[in-house]
């Protein structure tokens, strides 16, 4: 197959993709795939319209099949657990990640990628068991035993996840993960001074400097120092215009002055920029925006797509309650 020829079957692939063509898609994926094995926006484009198709058990056969031609390619194997976890199938994606994970032990994306993926199976069972397992004397021993504490931050129990920040932090003080989340635990449990400590550390000691000059303008609009918060904040942005926390945290600002049109520019902004760990914390702060701007059906979206096992589920949950309570008072307002 020419080059030319190839692109042009990938961009029909990607067009009728997108009209929801699904049975053309496999057509024109298995004629690239014929002559491109190893074509993989071809091989995903065709299990995706599987699925849409109802076909499971041949995408998933595909996959396995996939996963055993491509065993030595990790960039594949990742992106195939992606998609795998995308659609819900999560098992099969814990397989090829456990998998992944024996051929290459001290690879930290896939150590993530498989205890995270093992929460959003069985909780914190099956993930605990590979964290309490894990050999003291692998590189990775810290950084696993970290995610015990950003699992437990995200079943909510922010005192065990501080307990285990402090534990990782007893053995190499200057963690990066295991700082921040202990921050954020110390401010979930209204532990704002103690926070400040580890922030200014995180700042004097060049420990994610952005970060904490970000925490740290939080903490000062918290104790009534507007002025100096927003002077920090913009300097953060002035450094980083396309810092996704530091962007997301100047709409939050701008709506509670009351600034939402400003506001919503920013949290854009935020969301242009922001990765997967972010995006649920930026639709948050934007749906409080829309309902401040009366642009309610578009909030309860950004609400309605905060997943509910993210560490946000709670707050997404209380803010459609209230914006709910505000419909409501503005119904009887108006039938007055």
């Amino acid at each position: 197959m020419s080059k030319v020829n190839k692109e042009k079957l990938l961009r029909k692939l990607h067009k009728e993709y997108d009209n929801s063509n699904y049975l053309r898609v496999t057509k024109i994926a298995n004629q690239i795939l014929k002559l491109d094995s190893n074509n993989h926006d071809a091989f995903f484009f065709k299990v995706a319209s599987l699925s849409h198709l109802d076909k499971n058990e041949e995408y998933l056969e595909l996959c396995k099949e996939a996963w055993k031609n491509n065993s030595n390619d990790l960039d594949f194997i990742l992106e195939l657990a992606d998609f795998l976890r995308n659609y819900d199938e999560n098992e099969e994606a814990a397989i090829i990640l456990e998998e992944a994970f024996k051929l290459n032990p001290e690879n930290n994306l896939i150590m993530e990628k498989l205890l995270y993926t093992l929460f959003e199976i069985d909780g914190l069972k099956r993930p605990f068991e590979i964290i309490d397992n894990f050999p003291k004397e692998n590189p990775l021993w810290l950084d696993c035993l970290f995610f015990k504490s950003q699992l437990y931050s995200m079943k909510f129990m922010y005192k065990e996840a501080l307990d285990v920040s402090n534990d990782v932090l007893s053995h190499d003080p200057t963690h990066l993960n295991a700082l921040s989340k202990k921050v954020f635990v110390l401010n979930k449990l209204e532990r704002s001074d103690e926070a400040y400590e580890v922030i200014e550390f995180r700042i004097k000691n060049n420990l994610r400097p952005k970060w904490a000059k970000v925490d740290k303008a939080i903490y000062l609009l918290n104790n009534n120092r507007s002025s100096d918060a927003l002077d920090l904040l913009d300097e953060v942005i002035d450094e980083d215009p396309n810092f996704a926390y530091a962007l997301s945290t100047k709409a939050s600002f701008a709506n509670m002055a009351g600034e939402n049109i400003l506001a919503l520019d920013y949290i854009n902004r935020a969301l242009e920029n922001s990765d997967h760990r972010s995006k649920e914390s930026c639709l948050l702060i934007k749906s409080q925006i829309l309902a401040a701007l009366g642009e309610y059906d578009e909030s309860f979206d950004c609400l309605d797509a905060i997943h509910e096992d993210s560490m946000y589920a709670i707050d997404a949950i209380e803010t459609k309650e209230k914006i709910e309570e505000e419909l409501s008072n503005l119904k009887i307002v108006k039938d007055n």
